[in-house]
């Protein structure tokens, strides 16, 4: 098994390919080029041992409860001896939403989106978060509101991760890309 990763240097790992792609790749402020993140963090993945659940990246299986998921599993034998086999999740490693926020007006940068909320109630090692907003301050605004989400959740343990992934207006090219807690913290 490849995926004896730490949750803290995955994070780390997640967050360097990201970085890359948005420097890479001025096409993916073109919120239909979803699938170019999707297949980037699918072959991250894939690479590290872990099964990829996600639609249009080629992955290992359909979208799963989230945009992506990476996750472990162990197989047993069914008894009697038979040709199925059983299936245990053991690790879910990374979950993701993208929420492009295409089209809504600024001051609404600030809220924290449902998509979100579903990242604040999953069990993984690191929780990614993609969205779009109009300006940098829009940005630092709608990052401040879901670190108050999650520190609101009764369910909040001190070693959930988190990478915020902003970007800022289309087709600038500029964009916010935020460990949750740093990772100097964890």
């Amino acid at each position: 098994m490849m995926y004896e990763i730490t949750p803290k240097d995955l994070g780390a790992k997640i967050e360097t390919n990201i970085r890359s792609l948005l420097i890479g790749e001025p096409l993916l402020y073109d919120t239909r080029k979803t699938e170019l993140v999707k297949r980037r963090l699918s072959e991250l993945g894939k690479g590290l041992g872990f099964t990829v659940l996600a639609n249009d990246c080629g992955t290992d299986s359909c979208e799963w409860l989230y945009d992506m998921v990476w996750a472990a599993y162990e197989s047993e034998p069914t008894t009697p001896a038979q040709k199925t086999v059983a299936h245990f999740l053991t690790r879910q490693a990374m979950v993701m939403e993208l929420e492009w926020r295409q089209g809504r007006p600024s001051r609404e940068d600030r809220d924290v989106d449902e998509d979100f909320q579903k990242l604040v109630q999953a069990r993984a090692d690191v929780r990614v978060w993609m969205s779009r907003v109009s300006t940098r301050p829009s940005a630092e605004e709608h990052i401040q509101s879901c670190r108050k989400q999650i520190q609101a959740f009764s369910g909040t343990l001190p070693s959930d991760q988190y990478l915020f992934v902003i970007l800022i207006g289309a087709p600038r090219g500029d964009f916010v890309v935020e460990m949750y807690p740093p990772i100097s913290v964890i």
